[in-house]
């Protein structure tokens, strides 16, 4: 039986239209990938209000306005113990200051959170480095096009994957 999970992350865009993104490592396989500043949903907790702290906690950025969610993004993964079922909802937020502070980090985020760094599209085109959600750069210019849906885009089907 499934684990159900759900997430809420952040899009941040900088003046450049660059994406913060954090190097992840998983200390147990030493899988590395890229994602967006986010994580888990307390119980009781809103997304919107999720993505609010996940965002303070492990980038020391706060925002006032978020968009969104403008992305819906289920997923698959396995834990040592569990077959995972997440759910990510993605915000999207513009910062002007790039400056990045991991300073409120707790200990399971500064363990797996092993590099930041601000990436272009471009960038994120040429890659060959593991980066979530898949597809990142065009959703990004498709965002940056049109602007923010009215209703959430699904970007993943629920399947399951191996990992």
């Amino acid at each position: 039986m499934a684990v159900r999970r759900f997430g809420a992350r952040v899009v941040l865009l900088d003046p450049e239209d660059r994406v913060l993104l954090f190097r992840l490592e998983n200390p147990r396989s030493g899988n590395t990938w890229w994602a967006t500043p986010g994580g888990g949903v307390e119980k009781g907790e809103k997304s919107l209000d999720a993505a609010r702290r996940e965002l303070r906690e492990e980038t020391g950025i706060q925002v006032d306005e978020l968009a969104g969610p403008v992305w819906i993004d289920d997923h698959w993964f396995r834990t040592q113990d569990d077959l995972v079922h997440q759910q990510d909802r993605y915000f999207h937020a513009r910062v002007e200051n790039a400056k990045v502070d991991v300073g409120g980090q707790d200990q399971i985020e500064s363990d797996l959170m092993v590099e930041h760094r601000w990436w272009s599209l471009r960038e994120l085109d040429e890659t060959t480095d593991k980066v979530y959600p898949a597809g990142l750069a065009g959703h990004v210019r498709q965002l940056l096009k049109v602007g923010p849906p009215e209703k959430p885009l699904q970007l993943g089907p629920p399947k399951p994957r191996s990992g």
